[in-house]
């Protein structure tokens, strides 16, 4: 479960692009994974102070995004979907 940190109005139509069995979007969520913002003041809001920090988030944003796809492959796949193959410049 993933859960999303919404600062401002978003509107449904966009929330609900979010199934509710995979994600949990709400403005009072502790320790989100992801916010969703428009127009937001974020100068308060906790930043990562380390390198180690800044490479988590990265990687686990990158990880939610080839999980994203491969929940959409797999939907419109005729098969499972077994081995993920990334290539390209940093995928070392």
């Amino acid at each position: 479960m993933f859960k999303v940190r919404t600062y401002n109005q978003i509107s449904n139509k966009g929330l609900d692009r979010f199934p509710p069995e995979k994600y949990e979007v709400a403005s009072e969520i502790p320790q989100p994974d992801a916010f969703m913002l428009r127009s937001q003041k974020l100068h308060d809001e906790p930043v990562p102070e380390t390198v180690g920090q800044v490479v988590r988030a990265v990687l686990e944003s990158l990880a939610l995004a080839y999980r994203e796809v491969l929940d959409l492959v797999t939907g419109v796949a005729d098969r499972p979907v077994d081995v993920i193959h990334i290539v390209g410049g940093g995928t070392q």
